[in-house]
């Protein structure tokens, strides 16, 4: 792994959606829940949504490794639903990071039932240059895999947004280029050419190396 790459703090792109999940929950408001695939993103999601209360469902083999406790601190409370089915009734918003391909989006739904707001965090193979997955293989579901299945399930989409854009990439990598080229005004340009389309929607965020999938559980 590069010395510069670092997955104490995660990267921009899953920054961006954690902080987008922590802002429908306060949104939505109610009990919260989530699923965590790594201790990475359990402890950032944690974080920012402690105020909630929220209910921690591990899953993977990380929490072999890792003491549920340490992610937020010894005085930190944590409660801890081993499953889906541990969780109590009245859960109003489900965050999902990085869903595997067998993840059952039927089961979810008929367990937490009508009017739940279903937050997942996914991502596609241009992840796999994040710091995240540096050494280790990029066991995420594709994100047009959880679309097909969440649908197949009854939920319904209300919001996709993608981070760090195709078009964002490459004007990144372009500036750096105009400025060796002693064009620091088109260099400019290009830096904010980068920022303007970071976060993108729609059919622009299927390009987006991480993207975050807003859904609703469908009227019985």
């Amino acid at each position: 792994m590069s010395a510069r790459w670092s997955v104490v703090r995660p990267s921009l792109e899953y920054q961006y959606a954690f902080d987008a999940c922590a802002a429908g929950v306060f949104h939505v408001g109610g009990a919260v829940a989530m699923i965590a695939s790594r201790a990475l993103f359990a402890r950032e999601l944690l974080k920012r949504c402690a105020p909630y209360d929220p209910f921690l469902i591990p899953e993977g083999q990380w929490t072999k490794a890792v003491a549920l406790p340490d992610l937020l601190g010894p005085e930190a409370p944590l409660p801890v639903a081993r499953t889906c089915d541990d969780l109590p009734t009245d859960i109003r918003c489900l965050i999902w990071a990085e869903p595997g391909e067998n993840s059952d989006f039927q089961a979810l739904g008929k367990l937490l039932g009508v009017n739940v707001h279903l937050f997942i965090v996914t991502s596609n193979r241009l992840a796999r240059a994040l710091p995240e997955w540096q050494g280790i293989p990029h066991t995420s579901a594709h994100p047009r895999h959880i679309l097909r299945r969440a649908r197949q399930a009854g939920w319904r989409v209300t919001g996709h947004q993608g981070y760090h854009g195709l078009a964002s990439i490459v004007w990144g990598r372009l500036s750096p280029l105009l400025e060796r080229l002693k064009r620091p005004d088109l260099a400019d340009r290009g830096l904010a050419q980068m920022r303007m389309h970071y976060a993108v929607q729609g059919g622009a965020a299927f390009g987006a190396p991480v993207q975050l999938w807003h859904m609703r559980s469908a009227a019985p």
